[in-house]
């Protein structure tokens, strides 16, 4: 592949074995966030010196749609104006 291993950054080989994954269903997206906000703040307290972050579709589409859809309004509204 490479003659620099990208993996050689991480603990070991199996690094995706010891990421948690959670599933999540269809939400709203404050729903989502709100849920997101207290899912980490819980596993930053339970592992205090680990790097905790998201990562995955359900996570990103609900923050670039809220993003999104906040960017248009106001530029709808600026329009008007």
């Amino acid at each position: 592949m490479a003659e620099n291993s990208p993996l050689k950054d991480f603990p070991h080989a199996r690094w995706l074995d010891d990421s948690p994954e959670l599933a999540l269903r269809d939400v709203a997206g404050d729903r989502l966030e709100s849920a997101m906000s207290r899912i980490e703040t819980y596993v930053q307290k339970a592992f205090p010196g680990a790097k905790v972050s998201t990562a995955g579709m359900a996570t990103t589409v609900h923050r670039l749609n809220n993003g999104l859809s906040k960017s248009l309004m106001v530029g709808f509204w600026e329009a008007l104006v």
